[in-house]
């Protein structure tokens, strides 16, 4: 998210909408835990602030440990595999159960955790480390004078589908179905999809170099037609 702020764009996501989430993971979460332990504690009930502890911190755990899986999933492709969704589900719960055990049987879990609670304070300043991100989620803007040319400049490479319809290489969750389209699946993994994206020209000889440039000629007779294009 941080290295593609265009994806934010994108899917939608407003800078409000995530400030809000990593204002409930960073602080809300955290700060709910610490208050709901000691209020219990200070009430004489040792057993059931362990056992609320314990619990939310399983809840976590199977959490991050999803997004680890799904993270596997798509980097070494099990999809095409045939590893289902629903056994990463199934994984996470188990797995949860035996971190929350190692922590209460062990010393070193926790050491880690009190070491990885320094994200806390760094996640913030490298999530706005940025001028892209500052822009989308503080409205800074990048000032005009920066030159913004890139020392080694990539090829970038456009594929426009003619006539293709997308949903039907959808599965039942929105995504491209890896199992029955691996190629679109792997070709969707390594770039930045444009689900949404309309051509500027109802010719093929013009349409791309009017997504480019937006500065191709309308062709004879195509200036009501054009009118309708967003």
């Amino acid at each position: 998210m941080i290295s593609n702020p265009q994806y934010l764009r994108l899917e939608g996501y407003s800078g409000i909408a995530i400030t809000a989430v990593v204002s409930i993971f960073l602080l809300a979460i955290p700060v709910f835990v610490t208050a709901s332990v000691a209020v219990l504690r200070l009430l004489q009930l040792p057993k059931v602030a362990t056992g609320v502890f314990a619990i939310i911190g399983t809840l976590l755990a199977a959490l991050a440990i999803n997004i680890a899986l799904r993270w596997i999933q798509w980097r070494f492709n099990l999809r095409r595999a045939g590893v289902p969704d629903l056994l990463l589900e199934l994984m996470s719960l188990p797995l949860a159960i035996l971190c929350a055990w190692m922590y209460r049987r062990f010393k070193w879990p926790g050491q880690i955790l009190n070491l990885a609670a320094i994200g806390i304070v760094l996640f913030p300043p490298n999530l706005l480390s940025t001028p892209a991100m500052r822009a989308e989620l503080l409205g800074i803007q990048v000032k005009k004078t920066i030159d913004l040319r890139a020392d080694n400049p990539v090829p970038i490479v456009m594929i426009a589908f003619d006539g293709l319809c997308s949903m039907a290489l959808l599965n039942e969750t929105h995504e491209i179905d890896a199992v029955r389209y691996p190629s679109f699946a792997r070709l969707a993994n390594q770039s930045t999809f444009y689900r949404n994206a309309s051509c500027g020209a109802f010719q093929d000889r013009t349409c791309v170099a009017g997504n480019l440039d937006r500065t191709t000629a309308p062709s004879p007779g195509s200036e009501s037609r054009r009118k309708r294009i967003p």
